[in-house]
Formats: structure tokens, sequence, C-alpha cells
């Protein structure tokens, strides 16, 4: 399965082209590419299941509340990936982009690309 991932707005816009980069067979794009930009949480993860697009973030704090909601609702999603930024932050305070998106890979790897209702962090 050729995974799909949106990078959220929090996340740097050049992680989509780097994981795009390591799998060129994926699509990895970012909020801001697809015109997505300030969409409510809710709206966008309805969009991207709707798309069978996983998201990457790092907002765990309103995502979880969506992702029990529809959980309890019984209802599917398209996967959410997290990542913390204390993870992949360099000493000079930017985001280690390259090692960020080896991680991304790795983590979708586990799932054979397959992240329909996947939650998982990035390791």
């Amino acid at each position: 399965m050729k995974p799909s991932l949106v990078v959220d707005e929090d996340s740097p816009p050049a992680l989509a082209p780097a994981v795009q980069k390591l799998r060129p067979g994926w699509q990895a794009t970012s909020v801001r590419d697809r015109r997505w930009l300030g969409l409510k949480e809710a709206t966008l993860l309805e969009v991207l299941h709707a798309e069978g697009a996983a998201l990457l973030s790092r907002d765990r704090s309103t995502l979880n509340d969506w992702l029990s909601e529809r959980a309890a609702l019984g209802e599917e999603h398209a996967g959410v990936l997290f990542w913390d930024l204390e993870r992949w932050q360099t000493a000079q305070g930017s985001v280690a982009i390259g090692s960020l998106a080896r991680a991304v890979v790795r983590t979708v790897e586990r799932f054979d690309g397959d992240l329909r209702n996947v939650v998982a962090t990035v390791t």
C-alpha cells in the first residue's frame, strides 16, 4: 500500500518533501500546499479521512479528543502520527528534518503503509 501523509500547519513544511525524497512512491504533502491552512482540526481530519491521507502532527491536546470521539462512535479515520518537538529539536532550536523524516518512514513501514485507524508516535 502506498501511504499518503499530510503534514499539519504546526509542523515544518520541509518535512513533507523530505519524506517524499526518501519514498518517492508515497504521497507526502503539507497542509499549506493543499490550501487547507487554517481549517479547524475536526474539519481537516474529516477531509483527510475522505481522501485516505494520514495526518502528521504534534498537537496531541486537541487531536486526542477528536480521536476518542471518533472511536466512541465506532467511526474510522485515516490515521494520525504524532511527533514530539523535544525529541527532534536540534541544539540550535530548529527541527532535525532529515532525522524526523527517516523516523516517519520507519513508523509508517511498521504498519506496512496502512495507517487506517492508526494512532502512533514517530520514534
